[in-house]
């Protein structure tokens, strides 16, 4: 296998509580394989090529490995794939000196070692769909609609094709009715991912310069919002992914946690005072959040 080295960060970093503290690492094209804990993705390059890669901790670097031998490009591309996906160059000292400033330590003692980095995939197009794909439906559905948008849309691996990328935006664009009504499935979702491939193919969006935007907070909230099935609970989600963290992500999920720890059960709360739990981490909410739940 041909290999590359990634240098982790210097603050704390856990590669596996990075994979797998976020549900994507169950989505297709990931998989993670736990007992040597190591993540693969099959990946579409720019060129074309459709290959596997491996990415596992040796010591102090991330191995980033390909049974392909791969040119200058494609490794550069890949090696961008994966900084993005496991958020490599994102600052999380300050959310770490908040968290272990706070009177209460409970969330310092669980992401002190390196928690934080929520895995996301290597385009805000991946995420969006993804995103779209959780609202309204069960986990394990949002699993089987991500193998099928893989089966039907991507394109295969040439060593093993039963495996297969996620798929590009024109090829998401390109695909017929009938496709998505009938192998796809995504029920009334499927509109919405439809038209968010013709729009970025079409040029009429711009997905992907959101990741270097300096929207935050509300503005960027309400710039995702444009985006055909694009609601506040998933704008909120992906404005996380992009490292947004100021608004909460409020489902059926997050109501019934904070019901749970903090007002007995008590189904009469308003969400607004659910979410005034945790208004003292100002821009790191959602972060604090998501692991108040592991306390």
């Amino acid at each position: 296998m041909h290999t590359i080295s990634i240098p982790i960060p210097t603050e704390p970093f856990d590669f596996r509580a990075t994979v797998t503290d976020h549900g994507w690492y169950l989505l297709a094209p990931w998989r993670w394989r736990p007992d040597d804990a190591t993540l693969e993705r099959v990946e579409r390059l720019p060129s074309g090529r459709v290959v596997l890669l491996h990415i596992w901790q040796d010591g102090e670097t991330l191995k980033l490995g390909c049974a392909e031998s791969l040119d200058a490009a494609e490794w550069d591309y890949a090696q961008t794939s994966i900084r993005r996906s496991l958020r490599i160059d994102q600052d999380f000292a300050p959310f770490y000196q908040m968290a272990q400033n706070a009177a209460d330590q409970a969330l310092w003692q669980v992401v002190k070692h390196g928690r934080g980095r929520l895995m996301r995939t290597p385009t805000l197009f991946e995420d969006v769909i993804k995103m779209i794909c959780t609202t309204n439906i069960t986990w394990s559905q949002t699993e089987q609609m991500s193998a099928r948008i893989c089966e039907n849309l991507g394109s295969p691996y040439p060593a093993d094709p039963t495996r297969k990328a996620f798929p590009m935006p024109h090829q998401v664009a390109e695909a017929s009715e009938e496709t998505f009504t009938d192998k796809v499935r995504l029920g009334y979702r499927n509109a919405s991912v439809q038209h968010l491939g013709r729009e970025i193919v079409t040029g009429n969006y711009n997905l992907e310069e959101l990741n270097q935007s300096p929207l935050r907070g509300e503005a960027l909230r309400k710039e995702l919002q444009k985006l055909k099935g694009v609601g506040p609970y998933a704008a909120a989600s992906v404005a996380g992914l992009l490292g947004d963290y100021t608004y909460l992500p409020v489902d059926s999920a997050f109501r019934e946690h904070v019901r749970n720890k903090y007002f007995d059960g008590d189904k009469t709360v308003p969400d607004a005072k659910m979410m005034s739990i945790y208004e003292g981490w100002a821009e790191w909410k959602q972060l604090a959040y998501w692991f108040d739940r592991d306390r």
